[in-house]
């Protein structure tokens, strides 16, 4: 049998939204000492089974995928280690899709969904987290992107072991 791990699957941004999302993670994740990683907005997690199992079923997924809009809001904060600082996203009828397909797809149990892209990774005081909102730059995390881009990423254990097992670009496929 083969091992299981544990996976997400991402809705990973591309061109100059990605970019400018990208610059503010990694700038506050200098600031506040904590490990950066590729903006995202997370379909699924907590998948549970062999990697090769994994790969088949996010090819599925994507077999029948169609782009559709990411409408990125406003900044906000919480206690939780992986939504310290992110920003709302629009819950969209199509991203609502998105996430009930891939539950399906994945066997897992559909939660109630709150879309977001985090900014950094970190157990971070409140009033520090209102600190960093109010210091935000909001054109470098505001805008939209197509959800065109689809990566498995293992996400098991410490963040800096996370990685991508598979990754496609819709608009690539034939």
């Amino acid at each position: 049998m083969a091992a299981r791990n544990v996976y997400s699957i991402w809705i990973v941004p591309s061109g100059p939204v990605k970019e400018r999302l990208a610059n503010q993670v990694k700038r506050l994740s200098r600031s506040n000492g904590v490990t950066p990683f590729e903006p995202h907005l997370t379909l699924v997690k907590g998948i549970r089974m062999a990697e090769r199992d994994a790969v088949r079923n996010t090819k599925e997924l994507a077999s029948s995928w169609k782009g559709f809009t990411i409408l990125l809001g406003r900044p906000s904060s919480s206690g939780n280690f992986f939504k310290s600082i992110f920003i709302k996203v629009q819950k969209s009828r199509a991203l609502v899709k998105a996430y009930r397909r891939a539950s399906a797809a994945f066997r897992l149990r559909a939660v109630p969904y709150r879309p977001h892209v985090s900014l950094v990774y970190a157990r971070l005081p409140a009033p520090r987290r209102r600190s960093i909102i109010r210091g935000l730059d909001m054109r470098g995390i505001s805008g939209k992107f197509t959800a065109n881009n689809l990566h498995l990423h293992m996400t098991e254990g410490k963040l800096k072991d996370w990685r991508c097992v598979y990754r496609t670009r819709i608009s690539d496929r034939k």
